[in-house]
């Protein structure tokens, strides 16, 4: 491939080098006429030819190759007025050409521009001018809703689902393809995982006040990242603008779950140009206090009549009902740094981000043990630190008709736990002999003894956690421009990037056994009232004058309240009864990737209205892992392994050819039509190839990884239709198809039924590819509209909606063990697969926002819409779980009360939406409630 593109780009630059003598280059920037803003995404076109350009996030673009003499220039921004502007172009030289334009005139009437309309208009033009499939959030539309984090920016595009963590939104779903089948980047460098086990990033560390717009990539060009099968999301932070800016926000805000007051959220924005504007800097910060305190409600359900003729569903009783109350307080920081000096015929641009979320959370539950009889009590205290740190220096430089770009990059993730206490009470025989297992969970607590006399503690926890991962980037890539004749031109590009990945996880824990919470009853014995066995009684740890009321709306009551302090300082005080637990350690990892990759592409406008784009991605990957597995010694009567812990490790290399092409075809200037076929690939799951093996002797099962699990590879079909004008906005149209090989899965209940063998009788669990091509099949409709040509005062509505329908189908591997029918009998394993639709992929979703802006008022309703998924699979359907139907409304108001100044109120989650989960047939598996927020704030903005 090196060789290739090198006579490529030879063979392209002779005649370049020629050429220069006749041709100039044109550049400049496109501004919003009676604000000043930049234009992203205008398009700047040479009357007669297919030569052309794009604006960038600061509204500037640059055009070689450009021939000598008089030409025009047409520059248009859909919403606003075109215009031609006639300019001599000089022989070897640059000249500037800056254009205002001015927003859209309707019946001899001008409307002047609002915050809403600019940001959407903005979107719109640069999802236009794109040559791939990609949808845009821009900053002014980010500042107008009241978000609490990126990913429930991202919530408001077509396509894109979310994963929610107390409340919030952490992960995102694109196209019905989970969290680790998308990328995640900054400034287009990658950003580490935050998970232990898997390749997903929880984006609620990102603050929308940082960013300048989010871009989600849902057909890929080969110069970028070929992993990212459901698209690739893109937070991008800008330059400073050619004027001194400065944008403070601040809001203090309320919780209705515990009735808090005086939380808080605020961010500041200060940009400025220096040295005849060849300097720019912009720095960034903000900080949060959220509070996501719920009260839930879990239960888990066992078949107790199977299915048949008359009861096809079976019958079904709850196995446990757990009801817990957590107390959770978040709190954001953010900093951000972006630098860019022109110099070296282009810019040289540095970039720094900070994030950095904290969260302490105090987590008390009650467990009824329908099926073993017990009731327990838990009470968890956990702090958890999740950081994120981006680095780069870039440079984009011109020689000639060349473009040079080049960037280095070093991004760091780390989630760390720095202590964790848990303690656990137990009641045997908790439940009286008139028990109602079967009029609904409400009717369980009344079958229950609650003897608090009998309730004895069982466990006592420490422990702590630290998962951490490196990113080193190195990439650079070349552009030559060619033309022949005026009515095909275009560039070709190419360029090779190293990618290089260091991961590590390290837990600890340490915890009673069977028998030490009893030595420290009975070597305490005028500490504690101890229960008949010996061990402390759950008496010693309540707090008599705590209550929590209207617990899940008064459905169920939750007592008694454990005293966090109490409970919280025991592990600490009798710490030398716990002992280390050595099957945690095989949690343990450490790997290194290194991902090298090359790629080739054009495009090619042959005449204005159609754009091809050929290319092909190479990307080289190298893995290496190691961890643990526990070896000989086995377990005590306690269950505790007393055994070795041998290291294990593990090495893969692999290669993929992934060619791509895209084309756009433009038959109308108010119409376009778009096709993509691009191949992507997707690595497994970190914990999946980490070759582990975890024992777990009390259920007997074991739990391993496969190192040999092989990559999943997609091909990707995407057709989107686009209509646009000043009065419809953007109406689009897409359809998309990807067939994916080698989609893995957890395959569950592989017996091990050979004597000889060390498990003997135990279930192996391990990670298997499907061996079956799954497929996502869907279309999408996104609506984007200002309704300036409305008459009178609805000339201040804006509006967005979209929907997205989705199906898939994948197949699940599973194992029944069978006997056979011969003599003698014998046990036999037996492989199949079960289809299901992939995890994570809802069917439908959908969001609608109505906006209205008005003489200095701007308002805003939304609608976000999510059909339920699969969480996880069982052995039957009947057994999978699923998150249910999520819909949430908000509403943001604000209003200038002088030059620079407003006042807004944001309320989120109006109708306090309780997130729920079922199993099978439609059996309630769980319900959070969070209850709705609201904050108050003043925003003070200097341009």
């Amino acid at each position: 491939m090196i060789r290739l593109s090198a006579v490529l780009v030879l063979t392209l630059l002779l005649p370049t080098a020629a050429s220069a003598q006749s041709t100039g280059t044109v550049e400049g920037r496109v501004s919003d006429a009676g604000t000043g803003d930049p234009l992203p995404g205008a398009t700047i076109q040479i009357v007669g030819s297919a030569q052309g350009s794009a604006t960038d996030l600061e509204g500037r673009y640059r055009l070689t190759g450009v021939p000598t003499g008089a030409q025009i220039f047409r520059v248009s921004f859909v919403g606003y007025q075109s215009t031609d502007t006639t300019l001599t172009v000089p022989a070897g030289q640059t000249v500037e050409l800056n254009v205002a334009l001015s927003f859209g005139v309707f019946e001899g009437e001008e409307v002047i521009v609002t915050a809403q309309a600019l940001g959407q208009v903005a979107a719109i033009n640069q999802q236009l001018s794109s040559n791939t499939i990609v949808n845009v959030v821009s900053a002014e539309r980010i500042q107008e809703l009241p978000d609490q984090n990126a990913a429930e920016s991202l919530a408001r595009l077509p396509g894109i689902a979310v994963q929610r963590d107390a409340g919030e939104g952490s992960k995102v779903v694109v196209r019905g393809l989970s969290p680790r089948f998308n990328a995640i980047t900054v400034n287009g460098e990658r950003i580490p995982s935050t998970d232990g086990t898997d390749r997903s990033v929880d984006l609620s560390m990102l603050s929308p006040d940082q960013l300048s717009g989010i871009e989600v990539f849902k057909a890929l060009t080969p110069d970028k990242d070929a992993d990212a099968i459901g698209g690739t999301v893109n937070f991008v932070i800008g330059r400073a603008p050619d004027e001194r800016r400065a944008d403070v926000r601040f809001q203090t805000g309320y919780a209705s779950q515990e009735e808090v007051f005086g939380l808080y959220r605020g961010s500041a924005l200060f940009s400025d140009r220096l040295f005849n504007s060849r300097l720019g800097i912009l720095v960034t910060g903000n900080v949060q206090r959220a509070d996501r305190s719920s009260d839930e409600l879990d239960a888990s359900w066992e078949l107790v009549q199977l299915p048949s003729d008359e009861n096809p569903d079976g019958d079904f009783d709850p196995a446990s009902l757990n009801l817990g109350r957590t107390l959770e307080t978040r709190d954001r920081y953010g900093a951000g740094l972006t630098m860019d000096y022109e110099a070296l015929g282009g810019f040289l641009k540095y970039n720094a981000s900070f994030g950095q979320t904290d969260r302490d959370e105090v987590r008390r539950r009650k467990r009824y043990g329908l099926a073993s009889g017990r009731t327990n009590y838990d009470i968890r205290e956990r702090e958890l630190t999740t950081q994120l740190f981006t680095n780069s220096l870039s440079g984009t430089h011109t020689a000639g008709r060349v473009q040079l770009d080049w960037r280095g990059s070093y991004s760091r993730s780390l989630q760390r736990s720095p202590f964790g206490t848990e303690l656990r009470f137990r009641e045997l025989a908790a439940f009286n002999a008139d028990l109602v297992e079967d009029e609904g969970l409400e009717r369980i607590p009344e079958g229950a003894k609650n003897n608090l006399a009998a309730t004895f503690l069982d466990r006592s926890r420490y422990e702590k956690s630290r998962v951490l991962e490196a990113d080193l980037t190195f990439q650079g890539d070349i552009q030559v421009p060619f033309q022949f004749g005026r009515q095909v031109t275009g560039f070709i590009k190419t360029g090779g990037k190293i990618r290089s990945k260091d991961r590590e996880r390290d837990n600890t824990m340490f915890q009673t056994g069977a028998f030490d919470t009893r030595d420290i009853g009975l070597d305490n014995p005028d500490v504690f009232d101890l229960h008949t066995s010996g061990e402390p009684l759950i008496g010693n740890f309540i707090d008599s004058e705590q209550a929590f009321g209207n617990f899940l709306e008064g459905d169920y009551a939750f007592g008694p309240v454990l005293d966090d302090g109490v409970a919280f300082s025991f592990p600490e005080q009798y710490f030398e009864y716990h002992d280390i637990d050595l099957e945690r350690e095989v949690d343990d990892y450490e790997g290194v990737e290194t991902i090298s990759a090359g790629y080739i592409m054009a495009e090619i406008n042959l005449t204005p209205r159609i754009m091809l784009l050929p290319g092909v991605r190479y990307e080289h990957t190298r893995t290496r892992y190691s961890s643990f597995a526990l070896g000989d010694g086995g377990f005590d009567d306690e269950g505790i392994f007393i055994g070795e812990i041998d290291r294990i490790s593990s090495k893969r290399t692999y290669d993929d050819w992934l060619p791509m092409v895209h084309l756009r075809v433009k038959p109308l200037s108010w119409f376009d039509v778009r096709l993509a076929y691009t191949q992507t690939l997707a690595r497994p799951d970190y914990f999946n190839i980490v070759p582990y093996e975890r024992v777990n002797a009390f259920e007997r099962i074991v739990t391993r990884g496969n190192p040999d699990l092989l990559h999943t590879k997609a091909q990707n079909y995407d057709l989107f239709l686009s209509f646009y004008g000043n009065r419809i906005g953007l109406f689009s149209v897409g359809l998309f198809y990807k067939e994916l090989e080698d989609i893995d899965y957890i395959k569950e209940g592989v017996r091990q039924i050979d004597r000889d063998q060390p498990f003997f009788g135990y279930d192996f669990n391990e990670p298997v590819n499907a061996g079956e091509t799954s497929t996502v099949r869907g279309f999408e409709v996104d609506w984007q509209a200002n309704l300036t040509w409305l008459p009178g005062f609805l000339s201040g509505v804006v509006l967005n909606t979209n929907y997205t329908y989705i199906d898939s189908e994948t197949f699940i591997p599973l194992v029944r063990i069978e006997r056979t029918q011969t003599l003698p009998p014998q046990t036999v394993v037996v492989d199949t697969l079960r289809e299901a639709r992939i995890p994570g992929q809802p069917t439908h979703t959908g969001n609608v926002s109505l906006g209205y802006e008005r003489g200095g008022f701007s308002g805003r309703l939304s609608l976000v819409v999510q059909d339920d998924i699969t969480d996880t699979f069982g052995s039957t359907e009947l057994a999978d779980a699923f998150d249910d139907l999520y819909a949430r409304w908000d509403l943001a108001l604000s209003q200038r009360l002088r030059s620079g100044i407003s006042l807004f109120l944001n309320l989120n989650n109006l109708t306090a939406e309780t997130e729920e989960a079922f199993q099978g047939i439609g059996l309630p598996t769980s319900q959070v409630r969070y209850g709705w927020t609201a904050d108050l704030g003043l925003r003070y903005r200097i341009r």
